[in-house]
């Protein structure tokens, strides 16, 4: 998807392209990153799945570090609508996950 993302969505002229050049990376970030947390919890440390508290705790702070510390040590902007992304993300990962569990 963030493939599809680069080579094709953000070329395409359209009234989402605000959508896809600023957002939609952001909104898959917070999946991958919750799909591949929960195998390591489940594989090295035999956790099952967080709640969606502890998920929504978790997101929050990857979010504040990615958009307030990083820009110190590497050029980027904050964005407060980036975290509303990583949260939307998490929560089209948690009904994924109910529907598919």
């Amino acid at each position: 998807m963030y493939g599809l993302n680069e080579l094709l969505f953000k070329s395409i002229d359209s009234s989402l392209h605000w959508f896809f050049t600023g957002y939609y990376n952001d909104l898959l970030a917070s999946i991958i990153l919750l799909s591949y947390s929960n195998i390591l919890l489940t594989h090295f440390l035999r956790i099952l799945y967080l709640n969606f508290y502890g998920l929504s705790i978790f997101i929050l702070l990857v979010g504040l570090y990615w958009e307030y510390i990083t820009p110190f040590y590497k050029q980027s902007t904050p964005d407060p609508y980036d975290i509303l992304m990583y949260y939307i993300g998490l929560v089209i990962y948690w009904i994924v996950r109910k529907r598919l569990c």
